[in-house]
């Protein structure tokens, strides 16, 4: 597929680490550019800030294990492992820049950072020294970079300042100086292979090792990708592959442990919230091995409060609605397999007793730390909604938070079913109650409030109410969703295929991204990982009604994930006057409820 546009790139390499490049001379954005992932620091440490020819690059081509860039003949291909990042250059004489920019991700000071460029060899070591200041009394780390297949070049060793569009759009550091370092020779064809390491020997011996094995790297790699390619829909592919690219693998608390950032460039943790809401990508593809390994990773964290951590490494940013998705992915999941006669083949009969004694115990620790008058509460900015900007701040009894608590009740029910106990009538109690009360206090006059607080309701209109059926459809009759649906979408909906965060007519609305100071993010950008879930839910209520809102739904979070932000990707957010990709360009849930929703539309 092909089309003209300006979407940058990314790869990464499963450990943390990543490589993103513009489709221009320089950089949109000081998150791009090569980053290692440091787990003692659990931070990414960005090395290479470009590579790049004399002129821009004509053509970007994803081919999901390397990306190629062609300047009229000339052609560059990138590829990336857990050990190094390689280059080649084909039918091209010139110089191939590299400039490096050696500092942890957010680490912005400009003083004491020096570079000295070595021959070694037939390599290239590049030793960088971050002192504390320019006067070089004490020394914060020495870092490496090999360079491995440079006979030829010529040092530049000049600062330069950068500037970064996307950065000055957002409102955030947006100038910087790099170390525009040497020039490369290339006649014809050229393999580099970049290595980095603290450890001076441990990147030479890698660099010669990839150096000599590319062809079989590259086979490799091709091989594992081949799996994401199938032919029917290039966007369920690119937001499988998209998905995968963010399953990352490092060490926690001293364990090798799978799981899913919540997204690229700066979302590098797994945040409860993110990772067990992607999960529904991964049931999509019957990846079950990996999820229930998230889920036994969670339960083993719950708190003495009921809840989740917000992230890990942890936060003190509280999360309200964590534990319900926790819930509600372990009772799909447990459905799922039953449905396929592989239930026993996954739990034996003291795992699902053992979490059932864990539901119960969840249940009891929330009840008590946060139920108040039949409802349970939550603090100000520890729903998804999580930033405040005038005091909007969200505390109180939330719509979605309401009804992940049934979905937890459900959950417990269905254990207690499961294993031949007696408290399914509790939990059946507890459920009708909690959804009674929700349907007394939040439904009115075909309108379902967003939250509920000093004895009032507030009916702002917000996309919540989709979540809310996502989570508990059985809240409503589809009847009653239907409506509220309706009036929901009136004073949401983007023409391009999106609804904003809050009603359009509401004075905190803003039609446009602003950037870094969150005054939009909850209040007019649109969230692609809603859209997508408020797609799957008209679907469940009513396909053919709601079927121009969920297939314009569809087509946009498509083409943002094909031509826009990082290419084959899926971003976190869009302006809501226009389908546009911000935020962070690649978003776990927003690729994850996107495989979601073409399994259950489309497939």
């Amino acid at each position: 597929m092909k089309k003209e546009g300006e979407a940058s790139f990314l790869l990464t390499d499963k450990r943390g680490g990543y490589f993103s490049l513009a489709n221009k001379e320089n950089n949109l954005s000081h998150y791009q550019g090569w980053f290692v992932f440091l787990p003692e620091k659990w931070m990414p440490f960005k090395v290479i800030e470009n590579i790049r020819l004399n002129k821009e690059p004509d053509i970007v081509e994803n081919h999901f294990y390397k990306i190629v860039r062609r300047t009229g003949d000339v052609k560059e291909k990138f590829l990336l492992t857990q050990d190094a990042l390689i280059y080649q250059a084909e039918n091209y004489d010139g110089d191939v820049s590299l400039d490096l920019d050696f500092r942890e991700v957010h680490d912005f000071t400009r003083q004491g950072r020096i570079y000295s460029i070595k021959k070694h060899k037939d390599a290239i070591i590049i030793e960088y020294n971050k002192f504390d200041s320019d006067k070089l009394d004490k020394l914060l780390g020495t870092y490496y970079l090999v360079i491995k297949g440079a006979e030829l070049y010529t040092k530049t060793e000049n600062w330069a300042l950068k500037t970064y569009p996307y950065d000055r759009e957002r409102g955030t550091i947006s100038e910087f100086y790099v170390y525009e370092a040497l020039k490369i020779k290339v006649f014809g064809k050229k393999n580099l292979v970049f290595c980095f390491s603290q450890d001076k020997e441990q990147a030479l011996g890698t660099a010669a090792y990839v150096y000599s094995h590319i062809n079989i790297i590259e086979g490799s790699l091709k091989k594992y990708f081949e799996d994401f390619i199938k032919g029917k829909d290039f966007a369920w592919d690119c937001a499988r592959k998209a998905l995968d690219d963010l399953t990352i693998t490092l060490p926690v608390e001293k364990k090798e442990t799978t799981g899913i950032f919540a997204g690229l460039p700066w979302f590098f943790y797994y945040w409860s919230r993110d990772e067990l809401l992607s999960l529904s990508g991964l049931l999509a593809q019957e990846k079950y091995d990996l999820v229930k390994d998230i889920i036994t990773r969670y339960f083993e964290k719950v708190k003495s409060d009921g809840r989740l951590p917000n992230r890990y490494p942890d936060s003190e940013l509280g999360s309200a609605d964590a534990i319900g998705w926790l819930c509600k992915r372990t009772n799909q999941f447990l459905e799922m397999l039953q449905r396929k006669g592989k239930l026993k083949e996954y739990y034996s009969t003291k795992e699902l007793d053992t979490l059932r004694k864990q539901v119960m115990i969840i249940i009891d620790k929330l009840r008590t730390a946060y139920e108040k008058e039949g409802l349970i509460y939550n603090r100000f900015k520890e729903t998804w909604m999580d930033t405040d900007y005038h005091g909007d701040l969200r505390e109180g009894a939330r719509i979605e938070i309401q009804a992940l608590q049934l979905a937890i009740y459900k959950l417990a029910q269905f254990l207690c079913a499961l294993t031949s106990k007696k408290d399914v009538k509790t939990y059946v109690l507890l459920e009708t109650e909690l959804r009674e009360k929700t349907r007394k206090l939040f439904f009115k006059e075909n309108l379902l409030a967003d939250g509920y607080n000093d004895d009032k309701p507030d009916f702002t209109i917000r996309p919540n109410i989709f979540l809310a059926h996502y989570a508990y459809p059985e809240l409503l009759s589809r009847k009653e969703w239907k409506l509220v649906f309706e009036k929901a979408l009136a004073a949401l909906w983007c023409d391009w295929g999106g609804s904003s965060s809050i009603d359009k007519a509401h004075p905190w609305y803003k039609p446009k991204h602003t950037g870094f100071n969150n005054e939009s993010y909850h209040r007019g950008d649109s969230w692609f990982f809603v859209n997508n879930i408020a797609a799957i839910s008209m679907h469940c209520v009513d396909k053919d009604f709601f079927k121009p809102f969920i297939n314009k739904i569809l087509e946009a979070s498509k083409e943002e994930c094909l031509y826009k932000g990082y290419m084959g990707h899926c971003a976190e957010i869009s302006d809501a006057f226009n389908l546009s990709s911000k935020g962070c360009w690649a978003q776990a849930w927003s690729a994850a409820t996107l495989i979601e929703a073409i399994s259950v539309i489309e497939k």
